[in-house]
């Protein structure tokens, strides 16, 4: 069945044909409004973490920074 079916995706699509699809799907869902918002709650959880990091081995580099 598996040797069937990459016989017809081959037979029906080529490299160029799939890499335009995906470039057009990927290219249209950049800039809706949907990624952006989740691109951005992502990005907030990041640096929340890093400064939670920071701050819990803070005598780690503190000590460093006071020399």
């Amino acid at each position: 069945m598996d040797k069937r079916i990459r016989e017809i995706v081959l037979e029906e699509l080529n490299k160029s044909e799939v890499e335009s699809m995906i470039s057009k799907k990927i290219g249209s869902s950049y800039d809706s409004r949907e990624f952006k918002k989740a691109v951005k709650a992502i990005s907030a959880e990041v640096i929340e973490d890093l400064y939670k990091t920071l701050w819990n081995r803070s005598s780690m580099w503190r000590s460093g920074v006071v020399k």
